[in-house]
């Protein structure tokens, strides 16, 4: 960004960057507060219902799961239970949650199997206003209570579940539903789906109440977590401060994970990057979600810097292989050759991502794609070797298909966003010097929705998200999924891959699945379905004293790990 766009004027920006690069100290601090810029403004904090990034980001800050991931030991640590460790049975597979009995609320109550039973029937509440929840809950087949602990068994394991149950925030009980009215109804019709007519009345009173649990009128309280909320100003800012007498103080693998000393937490709700970046400069955040990599060296004249974190998404092109051009696979080997994924990183991304090359993004922990090197000779020697040649001289290849002779002359769709149709600019190009045609139509994506849902396309530009700890690649690859309501877009039909993506759905053990994401990675190497340029990284601006814990989860980073320095 120009500083002369700035509305205090670009001389006022000289005269405060000159001052402050003559300093070589951060603005003093009496206690340790940090403020976080935040670009939206949570929808709700209420873990069930929210929608927004921005709302988990708080959530975690005030309500602790079951159990975390501990990305040094690669395994989950308990934290509202004592162990977290599924086990296979010949039932299906069994979650035995037993609660610390040091966990406890803000206001001092014990954390119970009775919140864990609430948050359990509210997730599947018909009346709530979100249900999320519900394709996760539904996989429950029986609930046992046991004095302190719950016993959870899912008939039919699934490698998501496991995250999700582990990554619970259970609700107080004590507070949503103090006269026990949700005990009176079975866990099992919630699974059935049928309830009476007092049973609705019941939940429609709770979910009344629910639905509201987490804004600015109904504040969550009390919370399991480290912060509880002290002030909500809508569309501006939410400040949290530390609990008091927090039990995690008493539980030491709990105390030396949770090692923040912050004791004020306030999100700073700025949208513009220009005036987000001004109230760093200024002195109001100390934290930067929002910022242009180029304004770096602006933030290092303000005792900052800037730190990239992955976005966990990766942009590639769908290949139809229904095409019989694009239904060989040297011919798609050819075609992925001839990127170069490198000049897009450099050009589109002002260098700031890596190059991606297969379904799991390049920061996962199972990561294990093989790269691909840049190189137009190997491409054409492999066109050559599927039988193209430029029979008319026109630069563009002809090759044998099932239908006879063609040429190598496509069509890919893009969304109307720049950076959709740039790579696709490029990529032209890069396929030109093979002998390559491709033609450009951009529109929005549901327009173009219709053509990769029937197979009548030949290529797209996507994206990828992978918010999860883990991931579930089956919807997207599996052959079952290539229907017209399926997102296998590309038809892919492969008998070792759909084994290997059965396996791993089911695999809740971490050696399994560790086993199946290589041999999943190994396959689409060898199959190259689908072409993956990039895995774009975000960029977060920090002041210099803030030692942020960094993560491969979104925002990028843990607060509930990070320091202030002492002065």
């Amino acid at each position: 960004m120009k500083l002369c766009k700035f509305n205090f004027g670009s001389i006022f920006i000289v005269c405060l960057v000159a001052f402050y690069a003559c300093q070589h100290h951060p603005p003093s601090q009496s206690t340790n507060i940090l403020r976080v810029q935040v670009k939206h403004a949570p929808d709700i904090i209420n873990a069930a219902l929210s929608r927004l990034s921005v709302s988990s980001f708080i959530e975690n800050t005030m309500s602790l799961p079951l159990a975390v991931w501990n990305e040094e030991s690669m395994s989950w640590l308990p934290v509202l239970i004592d162990d977290y460790e599924p086990r296979k049975t010949k039932g299906g597979i069994d979650f035995m949650l037993h609660l610390r009995p040091e966990a406890q609320w803000s206001d001092g109550v014990s954390i119970s199997t009775q919140d864990l039973m609430y948050t359990l029937k509210m997730g599947l509440n018909p009346f709530i206003n979100q249900q999320s929840w519900a394709a996760y809950l539904e996989l429950i087949t029986a609930i046992q209570q046991r004095n302190d602990s719950l016993l959870v068994t899912m008939e039919t394991p699934y490698i998501l579940a496991d995250e999700f149950i582990a990554g619970l925030k259970p609700y107080p009980a004590h507070v949503l539903d103090p006269n026990h009215d949700l005990k009176k109804i079975p866990f099992e019709r919630f699974l059935e789906g049928r309830f009476s007519v007092d049973e609705e009345k019941i939940l429609q009173a709770l979910a009344s109440n629910f639905n509201s649990y987490g804004t600015p009128e109904n504040w969550p309280s009390p919370v399991s977590g480290l912060f509880r909320m002290e002030a909500w100003a809508p569309d501006q800012s939410i400040t949290l401060v530390r609990t008091k007498n927090r039990w995690i103080d008493r539980v030491d693998d709990l105390r030396q994970f949770f090692k923040t000393n912050i004791d004020t937490l306030q999100y700073v709700i700025i949208a513009d990057p220009q005036n987000a970046l001004h109230a760093f400069t200024s002195g109001g955040v100390d934290v930067l979600n929002t910022i242009d990599q180029k304004d770096s060296a602006i933030l290092s004249s303000f005792w900052g810097r800037v730190h990239n974190v992955p976005t966990l998404q990766q942009f590639y092109i769908a290949v139809n292989h229904k095409n019989p051009l694009l239904g060989q696979i040297n011919i798609r080997r050819a075609l992925n050759m001839a990127i170069h994924r490198k000049d897009l990183i450099t050009r589109l991304f002002h260098g700031y991502g890596q190059p991606a090359y297969g379904p799991i993004h390049p920061d996962k922990g199972y990561f294990s794609a093989r790269s691909v090197d840049y190189s137009p000779d190997q491409a054409r020697d492999l066109l050559k070797e599927a039988g193209c040649v430029d029979e008319n001289n026109d630069g563009i290849l002809e090759c044998e298909s099932r239908d006879g002779v063609r040429p190598l002359s496509f069509h890919i769709w893009t969304t109307r966003s720049e950076l959709s149709r740039n790579v696709a600019t490029l990529i032209k190009g890069y396929w030109k010097t093979i002998g390559v045609d491709l033609e450009i139509q951009s529109s929005d994506f549901r327009s173009f929705l219709p053509e990769l849902q029937n197979k009548t396309y030949d290529f797209a530009t996507l994206a990828l998200r992978q918010n999860n700890l883990l991931d579930d690649p089956y919807p997207l690859w599996h052959s079952s999924q290539s229907s017209a309501t399926g997102k296998n877009y590309q038809a892919l039909a492969n008998s070792a891959l759909d084994h290997t993506l059965e396996q791993l759905r089911g695999a809740v053990v971490p050696a399994e699945q560790i086993k199946y994401y290589q041999e999943f990675q190994q396959t689409f190497d060898t199959l190259t379905p689908v072409f993956f340029l990039v895995a774009p990284d975000d960029a977060v601006g920090f002041r210099n004293d803030i030692n942020l814990h960094w993560t491969p989860q979104r925002p990028g980073y843990d607060l509930l790990r990070s320091t202030i320095d002492s002065e």
